[in-house]
């Protein structure tokens, strides 16, 4: 887990790390291209309210495969866990909740 009060993650810092799981905290404002490229993350918290910039190719070319990805309400950012799943988180109306 990165503690609260840090804001940014930069491009690749993770890669090829077996990162299981991650937790964004509140603070976080910003996550760089390919922060966890090639990593076993399988699940991610995120918290906090205020929009986050995180890269929509956080992850590289291949997305992970979740099992879950838990949201505190209010958060906003583009696109960083596919298509499919912004529209779904979309289509739910953006609640907070654990999605899988």
């Amino acid at each position: 887990m990165i503690p609260n009060g840090i804001t940014s993650i930069d491009r690749e810092a993770f890669s090829y790390n077996p990162i299981y799981s991650f937790t964004i905290p509140a603070s976080m404002v910003s996550i760089g291209y390919h922060a966890f490229e090639n990593t076993n993350i399988k699940k991610i918290e995120i918290h906090g309210s205020t929009e986050k910039n995180i890269d929509s190719d956080i992850f590289g070319f291949e997305e992970p495969e979740f099992i879950a990805i838990i949201i505190d309400d209010n958060v906003q950012w583009y696109i960083p866990f596919g298509e499919g799943f912004w529209n779904y988180y979309n289509s739910q109306g953006r609640r907070a909740g654990i999605y899988i």
